[in-house]
């Protein structure tokens, strides 16, 4: 793993989202391993 991982997407993750009660719509393009995209909706 990447130290500090959790805390690099974790702050991106608060960036994006900073009121959950907000709907949110995403469009993910990447194609990477959606680990990102999944802690976006899992928060």
């Amino acid at each position: 793993m990447i130290p500090g991982f959790y805390n690099f997407y974790g702050t991106v993750v608060n960036m994006i989202c900073p009121n959950r009660n907000n709907r949110l719509k995403i469009l993910e393009l990447g194609t990477g391993t959606g680990m990102l995209t999944e802690m976006i909706l899992s928060s």
